[in-house]
């Protein structure tokens, strides 16, 4: 039996995320003690933030294959469905038939790196869709 894997990547979004998060509660509580003290660099996380949580446009994508590949661009959400008659592949760990598998990269524009989705349907099919 094979196990998913986390990405390291994902690791190092979530501890990325929770400095982030730090920051903010810190610049907040300055906030509301005196808007004139908060620093620069304070200001600089403050607007990065609030630029990334401007509204995107995402692009669906929907792909049906009996064979292997990869998503090959950035990816903000994906999900596999094994809807044909035998196992398959993704991420390195069989899907049985009838599974489905979600994968989403969270709020604040986060997303998966193109490349990072490989599958394999031979023998069987997939149903894929994503947002670009």
């Amino acid at each position: 039996m094979t196990y998913a894997k986390v990405h390291p990547n994902h690791a190092r979004q979530v501890a990325t995320l929770e400095n982030k998060v730090l920051c903010l509660k810190s610049v907040m509580e300055k906030i509301n003690r005196d808007i004139n003290t908060i620093s620069e660099e304070e200001r600089d996380v403050l607007n990065g933030i609030l630029s990334n949580t401007d509204q995107m446009a995402r692009t669906p994508n929907f792909i049906r294959t009996t064979s292997t590949g990869n998503i090959a661009i950035n990816t903000y959400d994906v999900s596999v469905a094994n809807v044909g008659n035998t196992d398959g592949v993704v991420l390195g760990t069989v899907i049985r038939t009838g599974e489905i598998l979600n994968f989403n990269a969270g709020s604040l524009n986060n997303f998966y790196p193109a490349n990072s989705f490989p599958y394999d349907a031979t023998g069987t099919e997939f149903m894929i869709i994503y947002n670009s």
